[in-house]
């Protein structure tokens, strides 16, 4: 029992100091993208410019946080693989610790030198599983994906939380955020909303007339079609056209006496 222990223990400090070389390449980018923030936003202050551009790239933000946050899966699964086949062959025992996944017996390291061409010498690990029956079974493959998962779901567990973190980096701050910029009211939208306010304020005091001077009000006059100008103008039009013989003289005391009814 104890050797086991100790067995165990060994095995899950070989697992921490492999794991651990991997352990720069995840905090550098945090770092980086945190610092990234903090001076993007330290810059940008009431910069417009730099503020509509963190507006506009909000859609891409969002879609690099979740890519950022997905990307937490095949990477476990990479260095999973890693832990198992490169740590395994400096540590054969590594693997051995999802074992009981596959066997219900005993596992066993068999490890053999070879030599594939002179002064070049390599190292073939294989894992047999030994069952109750006394069978025995390679089971080298077989452990190998159950061990890259098995290590996978235990990277994933530290990797997804500091993803989720990186992500924030990608989260456009609420304050100070740029909206849409709105278009400056013109004088004249803003004279007319004047006018409308003193007029429907709701004050009886003041008369119409008096608001209208105020705010240089004036109206251009329209004369009726059959105001005395228009008339005499359409008379003239119509003697014009008698004279060139356009019209007979039935046709023109016919039209001037229309004309003359319109007064």
């Amino acid at each position: 029992m104890a050797a086991y222990i100790m067995d165990s223990i060994g095995n899950w400090i070989s697992i921490l100091t492999f794991g651990l070389s991997f352990l720069p390449m995840l905090i550098t980018p945090l770092i980086m993208f945190f610092v990234f923030r903090l001076v993007f936003n330290r810059v940008k202050g009431n910069n417009p410019v730099l503020s509509q551009l963190q507006h506009k790239a909000g859609g891409c933000f969002a879609v690099v946080r979740w890519g950022i946050r997905l990307a937490a899966i095949p990477v476990s699964l990479f260095i999973g693989l890693m832990i198992v086949t490169i740590g395994g062959v400096a540590q054969p025992k590594i693997p051995l610790a999802a074992a009981h996944y596959i066997c219900d017996g005993e596992t066993r390291v068999n490890s053999q030198d070879y030599s594939y061409k002179p002064g070049q010498r390599g190292t073939s690990i294989t894992f047999i599983c030994t069952d109750a029956q006394g069978k025995q079974e390679d089971i080298s493959f077989k452990l190998l994906g159950v061990a890259t998962l098995y290590y996978s779901a235990i990277v994933a567990l530290f990797l997804l939380p500091l993803t989720w973190l990186v992500s924030l980096a990608f989260k456009p701050s609420s304050a100070g955020a740029a909206s849409p910029s709105q278009p400056e009211p013109t004088p004249s939208a803003s004279a007319d909303s004047s006018l409308l306010s003193a007029i429907f304020s709701g004050n009886k005091q003041a008369p119409v007339r008096q608001i209208f001077e105020k705010y240089n009000v004036t109206f251009k006059q329209v004369q009726p079609e059959n105001s005395s100008e228009s008339v005499a103008s359409r008379i003239q039009q119509l003697n014009a056209l008698h004279d060139k013989g356009l019209l007979s003289d039935a046709e023109y005391e016919t039209k001037k006496a229309e004309i003359l009814r319109s007064l």
